[in-house]
């Protein structure tokens, strides 16, 4: 493996990495603010 493919693959892990934080984070503040949905985003790592 090359040094560029390195760079590109983490890169890109980086990229979809963020995207999924992001993404679960928005389901969980759709959720609401109840024990409930806080104990369930827990649960999933949000």
């Amino acid at each position: 493996m090359t040094l560029q493919y390195l760079i590109l693959r983490d890169a890109a892990f980086a990229v979809v990495g963020t995207g999924a934080n992001l993404a679960n984070q928005r389901v969980v503040m759709q959720i609401g603010d109840t024990d409930v949905s806080f104990a369930a985003a827990v649960g999933a790592g949000a």
